[in-house]
Parts: structure tokens; sequence; C-alpha cells
């Protein structure tokens, strides 16, 4: 059938693109699972092991997807030296089950590679996700810890160079065991000297307030404000005051 032509054609194209997709997805999990532990600190490493998050390596299987590679190679070596009358491989529905498997194989020989040798349960666990967990044990045995752990900040300078503000982008992370949806913090800015800056006009610090949020515990979310002054390279904050689902209040003392 000469519309095997077409279909062989378009399989053709479509396995230089992904030719080695599914041993390259394969090697990509493999290293992807395996976590650099080695560089953890000792509390937390003792921590994930005393909680069963230590995380389990994970190496895949290649026999998979390099006899998934091998065996659409050799349909596409079969068609593109066939010089017979259509169908190739003896009717048309045999034809179109080789061009199926070359169009999928890239694809379906990793799942059938995750499906036969499945991951241990913990290797995906990740660093920030152990540490988090600890952080959240830590304000479980003292709820007066604050429940919003600082993480990172950015300091963003306007394109504009008459600009008057600049943007500071602060992330956070729920420690608690409940959904966050206000908080107030104080922000102070820090020149590179050290020196305390004056980030808003009166007083020095910017109170930031976040309201209506749906916060999750163990979630990691940026949250932005405006900032008046142009000195300023380093942030700190603190935490004030913090408002659960619940209906419950976490404030500093």
């Amino acid at each position: 059938m000469r519309k095997a032509i077409i279909v062989f054609l378009s399989s053709l194209v479509v396995l230089l693109a992904l030719s080695g997709c599914a041993t390259l997805v394969t090697m990509i999990v493999s290293v992807n699972t395996n976590a650099d532990t080695e560089d953890w600190p000792d509390e937390i490493k003792q921590f994930a092991k005393e909680e069963g998050l230590w995380p389990e390596p994970y190496k895949t299987r290649f026999a998979i997807p390099l006899l998934s590679d091998a065996i659409s190679t050799y349909l596409l070596y079969k068609a593109g030296t066939y010089s017979g009358d259509y169908p190739i491989f003896g009717s048309d529905l045999n034809d179109f089950i080789a061009a199926l498997f070359v169009l999928t194989s890239p694809l379906i020989s990793p799942l059938a590679n995750y499906m036969l040798y499945p991951p241990p349960p913990n290797a995906f666990i990740t660093y920030d996700y152990v540490v988090n967990r600890y952080h959240s044990k830590k304000w479980l045995e003292n709820p007066d810890l604050s429940p919003l752990i600082f993480d990172d900040y950015n300091i963003e300078t306007p394109n504009d160079s008459f600009g008057v503000f600049r943007k500071v982008h602060i992330t956070l992370t729920n420690i608690s065991n409940k959904t966050i949806k206000s908080f107030k913090i104080r922000i102070y800015g820090y020149n590179s000297f050290g020196e305390l800056v004056n980030l808003g006009i009166f007083p020095a610090y910017i109170e930031g307030v976040v309201q209506n949020i749906y916060f999750r515990p163990l979630k990691t979310e940026t949250f932005t404000w405006d900032i008046y002054d142009k000195n300023a390279t380093k942030i700190k904050i603190s935490v004030k005051k913090v408002l659960f689902e619940d209906g419950t209040v976490w404030e500093a003392e």
C-alpha cells in the first residue's frame, strides 16, 4: 500500500528527532533520583534516617529502551532498503503496527521501564523537602517558633533609571502544619557596609502584609514589595504575625 511510504517517512522524521530519547530519559531519571547526600549537614542526615526520609538510590535499567531503539532502527532500515511491492511487512495492518511502534516507542519504553522497575518510595525525596520537614517538626515541638522560614530574596532594580521604587522578592516557607491565610513581616534593608538604610520613608523598615492567601504547609512561595532606597543590597526580615486558616493566630513575642 502506497500510504505506507508516507507513514514510514513520517516515522523516520520522528525517530531522527527523538532517536535515543527513551535511553536518554532513562539516564536522566537515574541521575536525578540519586540525591547528593554527601554535603548534607549531619543533623539533617540523622533526621532523615530517623524519619524514614533518607533518599534511596535508584538505578534504572537500560535493556527496554535500548531494545526499543534497536527495533525502531531495524524497522526503518527495512523500510528504507525495501524495493519490492508494498506492504513491507506482509499486510497493511503489520505496516501500521510497525509505524505505530516507531512513532511511540521513545515515549512508551521509559514508561514500561518505570512500571517494570519502579523506584523505591524515597527515591525522589529532595534536600529541600527534608529540611522543611525538619523545621516543621521543630515547630510542632515548639509552636513559639515562627511558622515562616525566610529562604531567599532578590532585589530588583527598575529599568527606568529615574524610577524611585525598587522591588524586593522574598521567598518564604510555611513550616507549620496549618494553612496560612495572612501574615505580617517587617523588612529591613542594609547597604554593602552592613549599615541600616531606609526602605520606607518612615520608619526605616517596611511592614509587609499579605492577606487572603492559601499558603499550605511545607510549601514555598515568593512575595513582592516595593522598597524606597537605591543603596539597599541586603535584606533581613522579622515575622510579626500569622493568621491560620482555622482562625488561630501566631504572634511574635
